[in-house]
C-alpha cells in the first residue's frame, strides 16, 4: 500500500514538473546563423539554387506525345499496340466468388450426414469439403448450435 502511495505521488510529481516546464516562452531560432547563399549559388558545389522570378521556364514537354492525326498517327498505333491482325487484349471481371452456405448443427448431425445432406454423397471427399471448411471442428466434436460453413 505504501509503495503504491509512494509511485503515485512520485509520477504526480513528474508530471508537475513537466506541466512546469511547458510554461517557458518560445525562442526564435537565430536567422543569422543561417546565412542565405550568396551569388545565385550555394556553398555547396552540387547543389544549384533554381531562380524563382524571371528566370528561364523549367517546365520540360513530355519526350513521346501520343500520335496525332496531324503527324500520321491513327489510334491503336504505338509500342503498345497489338500487331497487325491481332485482336487488342479484353480485360474480363474476375469470376464470382463462390456462394456460402451456412448450416447450424443440430443434435445428430455429423460430417457424414451433412455431406449426404448437401452433396447427394457422404464420401470422403465430401466430408474433407466440410472439415476443410471448418478446420475449428473436429470430425467427432461438431457442438450442437455451432453455425458451420458448406462449401459449394
Amino acid at each position: 500500500m505504501a509503495r503504491t502511495i509512494m509511485a503515485l505521488l512520485v509520477v504526480m510529481a513528474a508530471g508537475m514538473l513537466v506541466l512546469a516546464g511547458c510554461d517557458k516562452p518560445r525562442t526564435e531560432p537565430d536567422v543569422a546563423a543561417f546565412p542565405p547563399p550568396s551569388g545565385g549559388g550555394s556553398q555547396d558545389p552540387g547543389l544549384t539554387v533554381l531562380p524563382t522570378d524571371g528566370g528561364p521556364d523549367l517546365y520540360q514537354p513530355p519526350v513521346a506525345s501520343p500520335p496525332s492525326a496531324a503527324d500520321g498517327g491513327t489510334l491503336g498505333s504505338g509500342p503498345y499496340a497489338p500487331a497487325p491482325g491481332q485482336p487488342y487484349d479484353v480485360v474480363q471481371p474476375p469470376p464470382p466468388a463462390p456462394a456460402v452456405r451456412y448450416h447450424v448443427v443440430e443434435k445428430g448431425d455429423n460430417y457424414y450426414r451433412l455431406a449426404i445432406k448437401y452433396y447427394g454423397s457422404g464420401s470422403q471427399a465430401n466430408r474433407q469439403k466440410l472439415m476443410d471448411a471448418n478446420p475449428q471442428y473436429p470430425e467427432r466434436q461438431i457442438p450442437v448450435g455451432a453455425r458451420i460453413v458448406v462449401p459449394e
